[in-house]
């Protein structure tokens, strides 16, 4: 009875794990929408099309297989290709520091502007939540910038840059080249003046200014790496090379696959052709691609994020003061 037991508990928890397992390898094995397979699809079924058309031709007696030693060119091939890769894929990991650095700085910044400038007047507490509404702007303005899209115009659109700016604020973004960065001179500007005004210590100053600085910094590196793309040339001759491997590929194996031959040409040229168009997504991180880094996701969490800081009730000293008990001995 308890070895019944046991067996079924057993196969029940096998019967989870497959479902799971099943239900995460499709997810990620089965191709999405705008998948870098359906991009390469028209070239894979020109490489069937001209594998079938090699195969009908040598079996009508025409001469037309080559043999030749090709272990080398494939060998040069997969080094230009693994280099290719690798470059872009060492992009994309720097992007993707640039831009979660980017993010934390933005959280810890707006906290400790909400919690360390003091609220001695009515309209400290307007310039507070104006500050803090200039980093959801920064945040937001930060990937229409790397990606060269203009600031958007439609007030009620998700997320739009106006909701946290004033008309003439916005007026003068919109004229300049780098926006986000202007935004970061408004917030030193701010943050020096509270100081002058006795509402943020010296101490807290120099470390909204340290962060401030890793946000430029940030931005900075960010842009640098947009203008900083590959080498075209490399590029171009890489890709060159792919395509005159697939053409010669079906004159070369017609000999020895017959009639497999456009299947057999299908299936290296999506592994040739997709692991290069994997290279291509991966040089652009902030390009607007499915697979690219999700910076319009990562922006509206932090500016979520920042409006649920910008709502919360403020508390008396009396309330957020820590009280410390004392144990008799």
């Amino acid at each position: 009875m308890g070895y019944g037991g046991q067996s079924k508990e057993h196969n029940g928890i096998c019967h989870s794990f497959m479902t799971s397992f099943f239900r995460s390898w499709s997810t990620t094995a089965l191709p999405p929408k705008k998948s870098i397979v359906l991009a390469i699809l028209p070239n894979i079924l020109l490489l069937g099309g001209l594998g079938l058309i090699v195969s009908l031709l040598f079996h009508q007696g025409i001469p037309i297989a080559i043999a030749f030693p090709s272990y080398i060119f494939e060998f040069l091939l997969g080094l230009l290709l693994i280099f290719w890769v690798h470059a872009a894929y060492r992009r994309f990991l720097e992007g993707q520091h640039y831009w979660s650095t980017l993010v934390n700085t933005v959280r810890n910044l707006a906290h400790q502007i909400w919690l360390a400038v003091a609220e001695k007047e009515a309209k400290d507490r307007q310039r507070k939540v104006e500050a803090i509404q200039w980093l959801a702007a920064f945040v937001i303005m930060t990937p229409l910038y790397l990606r060269r899209h203009p600031l958007p115009s439609l007030r009620n659109a998700p997320n739009n840059v106006q909701s946290f700016l004033s008309a003439e604020q916005y007026q003068s973004l919109s004229q300049l080249h780098n926006p986000p960065l202007e935004v970061a001179f408004w917030l030193g500007e701010y943050l020096q003046l509270q100081h002058q005004r006795e509402r943020l210590p010296l101490t807290q100053l120099a470390a909204m200014r340290c962060q401030l600085d890793t946000l430029v910094a940030v931005l900075g590196d960010s842009d640098r790496l947009v203008a900083s793309s590959f080498s075209a040339t490399y590029i171009v001759y890489l890709r060159q090379m792919l395509w005159l491997y697939c053409l010669l590929l079906p004159f070369q194996i017609v000999a020895t696959a017959g009639w497999m031959t456009a299947p057999i040409v299908m299936v290296v040229g999506a592994i040739v052709l997709g692991t290069e168009a994997i290279g291509r997504v991966l040089e652009h991180p902030f390009h607007p691609h499915p697979h690219a880094l999700p910076l319009d996701t990562h922006s509206e969490m932090v500016v979520n994020e920042i409006t649920i800081l910008l709502n919360r009730t403020p508390r008396s000293p009396q309330q957020t003061s820590i009280k410390i008990a004392v144990v008799p001995e």
